[in-house]
């Protein structure tokens, strides 16, 4: 057993790419642009976040919340 978790959706205007993720444990907070986190709590609509792929190459991606 491990317990009960948490779960989260961020929803993006735009479609991820295969190998593409969020930096940020889920239960906390996510990149942001800025070198910057923002807790998933604060998270808007329009808010720009980080999009990183298996290479580490990083794009920005706006929320849809």
């Amino acid at each position: 057993m491990i317990g009960m978790g948490d779960r989260v959706c961020v929803d993006l205007c735009s479609i991820m790419r295969r190998g593409e993720g969020l930096l940020g444990p889920v239960h906390a907070y996510v990149a942001v642009p800025g070198g910057k986190t923002c807790y998933l709590s604060e998270l808007k609509t329009g808010r720009e976040i980080l999009v990183v792929n298996q290479n580490g190459i990083q794009r920005t991606a706006v929320l849809d919340v």
